[in-house]
């Protein structure tokens, strides 16, 4: 039996460390496809993205300038489109959420490109309620099971005690929900990186990982997806 398995997130789930996105790859008995529905941040757009594929609805999106900034983001050429996936990976590391205001839809991370009014945008921020709510969704609409990715707690490039302190304090907020969900509904679960991360010293930076440190999360991740099968 062949599992198919989708990763959402941003360059930290990029594990084959590829020049295109979407992708997707083969190992033994699971195939794996990253950024299945573009970069994302936020459980919300997650949710938003996957739900647009599902019900075919992305060619529906008239504003092409929306269009590319939901799914096309950092090197995103296309989309994956797969029926089923069996396992959900969803890396959450935002709160954060920018709205158009006139279709309501969520835009990842930043806006991209310069033909835009910042008036046509507001911000948001998800509360503890609302992402538990959405994940809850996801596994029922989705019918998987769903391994959640928290940020990196592990603070080592930044040496601002107040914006360590600020930046820590987001991130553990975020962990800790994702861990009430683990908790509250079946079949999902949480695979915490940030011991590996510490264990392993594989950051370059705040944010991201070495090569090897790519090779040594996707080891782990997958060793925790058989446990879980």
């Amino acid at each position: 039996m062949i599992f198919n398995i989708g990763v959402c997130g941003t360059c930290r789930i990029d594990f084959k460390i590829k020049k295109k996105f979407p992708y997707n790859f083969k190992i033994k008995d699971f195939n794996f496809y990253i950024r299945p529905v573009g970069y994302t941040v936020s459980i919300s757009e997650i949710y938003q993205n996957l739900s647009l594929v599902k019900n075919n609805l992305v060619d529906s999106i008239s504003n092409n300038f929306i269009k590319k900034n939901i799914f096309f983001k950092e090197n995103n050429k296309d989309i994956i489109k797969v029926n089923k996936f069996d396992i959900l990976i969803i890396e959450i590391c935002s709160i954060k959420k920018i709205i158009h205001k006139n279709t309501n839809l969520i835009i990842p991370y930043r806006i991209w490109g310069s033909n835009y009014h910042q008036n046509d945008f507001y911000l948001d921020l998800e509360t503890e309620e609302e992402i538990i709510k959405i994940i809850k969704k996801i596994q029922e609409e989705f019918d998987c099971k769903i391994i959640l990715i928290p940020p990196i707690t592990v603070i080592k490039f930044i040496t601002d005690e107040i914006l360590i302190k600020k930046i820590s304090e987001n991130r553990n907020h975020i962990l800790n929900i994702l861990m009430k969900c683990e908790n509250q509904i079946n079949n999902v679960y949480l695979f915490n990186w940030n011991k590996i991360i510490n264990e392993n010293n594989i950051l370059i930076d705040q944010y991201h990982f070495s090569n090897e440190g790519y090779k040594i999360i996707f080891n782990n991740l997958l060793e925790f997806i058989k446990k879980i099968l």
